[in-house]
């Protein structure tokens, strides 16, 4: 596989930082566009305890940067801060 592919399975459950290192959450899903194929959102999951009242985001995926090799870890910019 080329060095920049990555497997959904991988992206799934990834842990989201931003840029400061904290810990927003996981991805805890992906949209996908049905016409390109590409990523158009990771829906982002936080602020739950146990699986248990998670909030549900949908971030678009050009907010997301990761250094590769992914080692499960995704970061996005801090907005609105």
């Amino acid at each position: 596989m080329h060095a920049r592919n990555v497997r959904l399975a991988t992206l799934l459950n990834s842990r989201v930082r931003n840029s400061a290192g904290e810990d927003l959450g996981k991805i805890e899903d992906v949209v996908i566009d049905a016409e390109t194929g590409s990523i158009r959102y990771a829906i982002l999951s936080f602020n739950g305890v146990g699986g248990m009242g998670d909030k549900l985001f949908p971030v678009p995926w050009s907010y997301y940067r990761s250094e590769f090799p992914l080692d499960r870890s995704m970061w996005i910019p801090t907005v609105g801060s």
